[in-house]
């Protein structure tokens, strides 16, 4: 069987490892990462030593990424990772494959947005296996299913189980779909049965894999910490940020020139705020119950520049050594055994134990989006209530008193 992994996040990266390594040891299959930071070329490399795939293609991000919008909103906040002449040569180059693409097809989009993209053989492959929404996704799902209508798809599930492919809606994703990888059983209320291929825990024992993640993730023995006895508290997403500068009261123009993003930046900094409130809470709640706990906060693997400002300073909580990780792969090196995992709703949180092994670690895991009033999703709200139902060491509670009972004792 001939397969073409799409991968998007480093979990899904540490998945699409997962399922070839232990599932299609023997099948042939090529794979495309994408938006890594920059580091798709240095990532691609490591990769293609593990000897698991046959060709690997990375995003050329930059193109996207590094345009004058970006330029723009580091000049205002004094900052500057790439030069004026970088941003408009990116903008041009981006606009103008997204203008061909709408009259060339997909095929110029894929071969000029993906390094060595001609090299991609969609007649050939059996089986596509991405998921999420980014315009890659849904250029590549177009192109390899246009080009070959007997090529099966299969979503690279995120942790929650629930469809996203594309600009497909969900009844339109489940009818697509041949398979879906899932890790928790309490993720699969919203994947028809016939269609849920679960996927297997990692082992800490599984040593060979492991230093195969090592690799290609580049954790290094000096990066292990030791989380025992710890809180750790996930923030979610965490690309949200404060409203940047060119956007703020002091500049009332261009909240008039650019009112989307004035309108989108108002939220992000909503849920920033929030995500500080609660990081905040915690620290109050340890530090006045005088507990011997260490509080570490772990951010998403693409934190915004402000969340890292907000709390590499503090004395109060330790930021992971290498919070740009898949949590999943931390747990992995790192010992964890008599800790509290805290979170709004990470999936981190959610699902560590399905897809590691934590069968001895003795850990609590609390979600706290009903305490702070979150508003969620009603197919999240399910998926949590399973989860509390099936999980003796997760707690949902509802008030403070029932936070303050789960360390009665």
């Amino acid at each position: 069987m001939k397969m073409l992994f799409c991968c998007t996040t480093e979990f899904q990266l540490l998945t699409a490892l997962n399922i070839k390594y232990h599932m299609h040891p023997d099948d042939e299959a090529d794979i495309i990462v994408d938006n890594y930071r920059g580091e798709e070329k240095a990532l691609a490399e490591r990769i293609r030593e593990t000897n698991l795939f046959r060709k690997v293609l990375y995003v050329k991000s930059h193109i996207e990424q590094d345009t004058l919008h970006k330029y723009f909103k580091e000049a205002f906040e004094r900052k500057s990772s790439i030069s004026f002449s970088q941003a408009v040569q990116n903008s041009i180059r981006f606009f103008g494959i997204k203008f061909l693409k709408s009259l060339l097809g997909t095929k110029y989009y894929i071969r000029h947005m993906i390094a060595n993209g001609s090299e991609l053989e969609p007649k050939n492959y059996e089986v596509l296996i991405t998921y999420g929404t980014k315009p890659l996704v849904e250029t590549l799902v177009e192109y390899i299913i246009g080009t070959n209508r007997h090529c099966r798809v299969r979503l690279l599930d995120e942790g929650f189980g629930i469809p996203s492919l594309g600009k497909y809606s969900d009844s339109e994703i489940i009818r697509i779909i041949e398979k879906c990888y899932i890790y928790s059983d309490a993720a699969m209320h919203t994947i028809p049965k016939e269609k849920i291929c679960k996927l297997p825990s990692i082992k800490r024992t599984d040593r060979v894999f492991v230093s195969l993640l090592n690799h290609v993730f580049r954790f290094h023995p000096e990066d292990i910490e030791d989380y025992r006895n710890s809180v750790i508290f996930f923030n979610p997403n965490g690309g949200e940020s404060k409203m940047p500068s060119y956007l703020s009261a002091g500049y009332p123009v261009t909240k008039i020139l650019f009112p989307r993003l004035y309108k989108e930046h108002l939220e992000e900094e909503e849920i920033y705020n929030k995500l500080l409130a609660l990081a905040n809470f915690i620290i109050t709640f340890f530090r006045e119950k005088q507990c011997c706990k260490k509080v570490w906060i772990k951010l998403a693997p693409r934190a915004s520049e402000d969340f890292l400002d907000a709390y590499r300073t503090r004395d109060d909580i330790r930021m992971l050594k290498r919070w740009d990780l898949p949590w999943e792969l931390l747990v992995l090196n790192c010992p964890l055994e008599n800790s509290v995992l805290m979170t709004d709703w990470s999936a981190a949180v959610c699902i560590c134990r399905d897809v590691v092994d934590l069968r001895g670690d003795n850990i609590k895991r609390i979600l706290l989006y009903r305490l702070m009033q979150g508003e969620v999703s009603e197919m999240h709200r399910h998926l949590f209530e399973n989860l509390e139902k099936q999980n003796e060491d997760l707690y949902i509670p509802k008030d403070e008193r029932e936070f303050f009972d789960i360390f009665s004792d």
